[in-house]
């Protein structure tokens, strides 16, 4: 164990404790103390990489819904370096990281983990939940659409596009069908793939429909 003196932050009491420190750290909403981030991974690496929500989710799933975090590229990628293998990891509803950066992206500031993730793991750009949905899908439907995330996941995988999720819904199918989607993503979408437009999902609809 690695023991320091003149810590600012209080040191978890056993290793039990670490794990569990760590993701109500990273949920908080609030930046976490990255000395604190490091203290523990240095002391108790197994417990803070291996606990889980009750939803299986790791510390990194957790990390990607706060703002704090995904906001901030070298706190994001420290948390990246201490678990490489937690960006392949899934929790129960099938979402890697990326799934759940996707969906709470907003605006240019999480476009650096979004990338960082997909070099760390580039097969994310394709993976699919549950409910066969692909990181763009979460994009483009979650709550604040961001024009510069779909932009992004788009540059680094066009087909991706062009994946259809359980519904026979590919992802301008579902910004088609949500309201006041911004005109950039439904473009966006449509220049990185021109014959997306003649596609029909499970329904036999066609994009175009969609918008009438």
């Amino acid at each position: 164990m690695i023991v320091r003196t003149g810590s600012t932050f209080p040191v978890p009491a056993t290793a039990e404790t670490a794990g569990p420190r760590l993701l109500v750290t990273l949920s908080s909403g609030l930046r976490p103390d990255e000395e604190e981030v490091r203290f523990n991974f240095e002391n108790f690496p197994n417990q803070c990489r291996d606990h889980r929500t009750p939803d299986n989710a790791n510390y990194l799933h957790v990390a990607c819904y706060n703002d704090k975090v995904l906001g901030n590229s070298e706190l994001f990628r420290l948390l990246t370096e201490f678990c490489p293998a937690a960006v392949r990891e899934k929790n129960r509803f099938g979402q890697l990281p990326l799934h759940k950066a996707a969906m709470a992206a907003s605006d240019f500031r999480h476009i650096p983990a979004l990338q960082l993730l997909i070099d760390l793991y580039p097969d994310a750009a394709t993976a699919k939940t549950i409910d066969g949905m692909t990181p763009l899908h979460l994009a483009v439907t979650s709550k604040c659409v961001c024009v510069e995330v779909v932009q992004t996941l788009l540059s680094r995988c066009p087909r991706a596009g062009l994946i259809t999720d359980a519904y026979g819904q590919c992802p301008l199918h579902r910004a088609a069908s949500k309201a006041r989607m911004p005109l950039e993503v439904v473009q966006a979408l449509h220049e990185a793939n021109p014959a997306v437009i003649e596609l029909k999902d499970s329904k036999g609809y066609v994009h175009l429909l969609l918008f009438e």
